[in-house]
C-alpha cells in the first residue's frame, strides 16, 4: 500500500509533522537527504566529543516543545544568564540582570550599548554547561561565525581572533569540524507570515513559516499535519 503523504525533510518540523500523522493513523514516508535525522538540532560524536549542528537554545516556556519532547531524556542544562563580551581589548561581564541582580552595577558600568541594549558573544564552551560534551580532562568550545564564509583558512582565521580575545594558549587548540549551516536563522520581517499550502496536495513546513525556533518549527510541523488530516477527513 502506497503511504498518503511523503514528507521531504527529518528535521524538527517533519519530525513534528510525522508524529502527528502517525497518531492519527495517516500513513507517510520520511525522506531525509543526510545520513541521519534531525537537520539543525541534530548532534555528532567525534572522538569523544558531542557537536551540535547549529546552536540552539530552547526555552522552558515553548509550549509544544514541552508536550512532545522528553525533556528528561535530554537532561537540559542552563547557560549562566549573560555573556562576556570583548572590547577594545578587555573582557567585560554583561548580566540579564533580572535574574542576577548583584551584577547590575558591573553590568552598567560595562563599556558595551546601554543596559536595555547589550552584545552577546558567539563563543561558549559548551562542556562548562554539560560535562557529556567533551571527554574528561578535556572542554568543547564552539564559535558561531556570520555568514558562509568559504575562505579555506577560517579555522586559522577564527584561532588568529580568538588568541587575541583569549591568549596565545588558543594555539593550542583542536579544531574537530567546520559546520557551515544555510539558511541557520531564516529572515523574519513583520507580518512576514507565510501560509503551509502551496497547491492542492503540496504542503511546506519549517520554522521560517512561524518563527525561528526550536517551538516555531514544531509548530509549523504540527500545522502542516493537521492541515493535511483536515484533507483526508473530507475525502473520506
Amino acid at each position: 500500500m502506497s503511504p498518503q503523504v511523503l514528507i521531504i525533510g527529518a528535521g524538527l518540523s517533519g519530525l513534528a509533522c510525522a508524529l502527528k500523522l502517525q497518531a492519527a493513523e495517516i500513513s507517510f514516508f520520511l525522506l531525509e537527504a543526510s545520513d541521519a535525522p534531525g537537520g539543525r538540532v541534530r548532534t555528532d560524536e567525534i572522538d569523544g566529543f558531542l557537536l551540535d549542528r547549529g546552536f540552539q537554545v530552547y526555552l522552558d516556556a515553548y509550549p509544544e516543545a514541552g508536550r512532545i519532547l522528553d525533556l528528561p531524556a535530554l537532561d537540559l542544562r542552563p547557560f549562566s544568564p549573560g555573556a562576556l563580551v570583548f572590547h577594545r581589548g578587555k573582557m567585560h561581564r554583561v548580566m540579564d540582570v533580572f535574574r542576577r541582580p548583584g551584577s547590575l552595577v558591573p553590568s552598567a558600568l560595562a563599556p558595551i550599548g546601554t543596559i536595555s541594549d547589550k552584545l552577546v558573544n558567539n563563543v561558549c564552551v559548551l562542556s562548562d554547561v554539560s560535562r557529556a560534551y567533551a571527554p574528561p580532562g578535556q572542554h568543547l568550545i564552539s564559535v558561531s561565525v556570520l555568514g558562509l564564509n568559504d575562505r579555506p583558512d577560517l579555522p586559522a582565521a577564527v584561532i588568529d581572533e580568538l588568541a587575541a580575545w583569549f591568549g596565545p594558549e588558543v594555539r593550542a587548540w583542536r579544531h574537530l569540524r567546520t559546520d557551515r549551516i544555510e539558511h541557520a536563522l531564516p529572515e523574519q520581517l513583520p507580518g512576514g507570515g507565510k501560509f503551509p499550502s502551496l497547491t492542492p496536495g503540496l504542503h511546506r513546513c519549517g520554522d521560517y513559516l512561524t518563527s525561528a525556533s526550536i517551538e516555531g518549527a514544531i509548530v509549523s510541523g504540527h500545522e502542516t499535519a493537521e492541515s493535511l488530516i483536515r484533507h483526508f477527513h473530507r475525502t473520506t
